[in-house]
């Protein structure tokens, strides 16, 4: 990065579509030059919100790709499984959050891979309960070997993350948790689905 100045890495996120030309002429104003260093340029842009830490690093790397997805722009990792990595993202155009599960890169040339993590997904497109995610699309890119899951995002966080932070819930929180998760599997177990992989990180809590 060190040869890069901040006109160039400007330009090459312009070009991507990570920023518009009105944001990267607003870091001219807070640096007082083009020629202020790439680096201080990245820096300039996360504290405005306008590029997360994972497309910087990107930038950094000379990355090309992988900045969109679907029509939605990746904005940092969220989480990562055996099976996929799931990423928060959003819609330029409406501005729209949501959460959108990769299947990992080693099981894209798997067709047996494949098929499973694409049902998953189509499955779930059917299910509609307020204590189940809700899938909105099912897509893969044959091009890159891409396939993905688009889901809507759950402000908050998981119950594993939640029992580390506070050790223990008092009983009315611990059977309100319970019994939404048993109202979301029921429904599910009803319309012929299955969890087969229920843990603590799969049970979500909403913030909203």
């Amino acid at each position: 990065m060190s040869t890069l100045d901040a006109g160039t890495m400007a330009d090459q996120a312009v070009r991507l579509g990570l920023l518009a030309n009105h944001q990267a002429e607003e870091a001219w104003e807070d640096l007082g030059t083009r020629k202020a260093s790439a680096a201080e340029f990245l820096r300039s842009m996360e504290r405005k919100g306008y590029l997360t830490p994972f497309q910087t690093s990107k930038l950094v790397r000379g990355d090309r790709d992988g900045f969109f997805l679907g029509g939605y722009r990746m904005l940092y990792k969220i989480a990562s499984g055996s099976f996929g990595r799931v990423y928060r993202a959003d819609d330029p155009s409406s501005g729209r959050v949501v959460a959108i599960k990769v299947l990992r890169e080693r099981w894209s040339k798997d067709p047996k891979k494949i098929e499973l993590f694409m049902r998953e997904g189509r499955m779930g497109m059917a299910l509609r309960h307020p204590n189940i995610v809700e899938i909105l699309a099912v897509n893969g890119e044959e091009s890159n070997r891409q396939y993905y899951i688009v889901m809507e995002f759950v402000e908050g966080g998981n119950l594993r993350d939640l029992l580390n932070i506070r050790k223990k819930l008092p009983p009315a929180e611990t059977l309100r948790i319970l019994e939404d998760t048993a109202a979301g599997l029921s429904y599910a177990f009803a319309n012929g689905v299955t969890h087969r992989d229920m843990k603590l990180t799969n049970i979500l809590l909403s913030t909203t």
